[in-house]
């Protein structure tokens, strides 16, 4: 995963799929990552690299939304997919997540 700030949003490429084998250290990323930009209103989880979701990468992408809304902070999804945009269709996380 990459990482880079535009103002005050905090931008996490993703750059592996997100299964239950990278999720782990995804995860331990994006939160140190997240700790040491804490003035960030905004993070904005990239996927236009992600080619696979499986359902610990939806969990990933539901606890980064939640770790965000602890600490006063927004989150999007960009750059998924069309396949990867069908399986947010049919979990309904469209309905909860902010995802262009």
């Amino acid at each position: 995963m990459k990482t880079y700030r535009q103002d005050l949003t905090l931008h996490l490429q993703m750059e592996e799929d997100l299964t239950s084998t990278t999720v782990p250290s995804l995860l331990a990323q994006a939160l140190v990552t997240m700790d040491e930009q804490k003035d960030a209103t905004c993070i904005v989880a990239e996927l236009a690299k992600v080619d696979m979701i499986d359902s610990q990468g939806l969990n990933f992408l539901i606890g980064l939304h939640r770790e965000c809304g602890q600490r006063g902070m927004l989150f999007r999804i960009s750059g998924a997919s069309e396949m990867n945009m069908r399986l947010f269709d049919m979990v309904s996380l469209g309905e909860h997540l902010r995802i262009a």
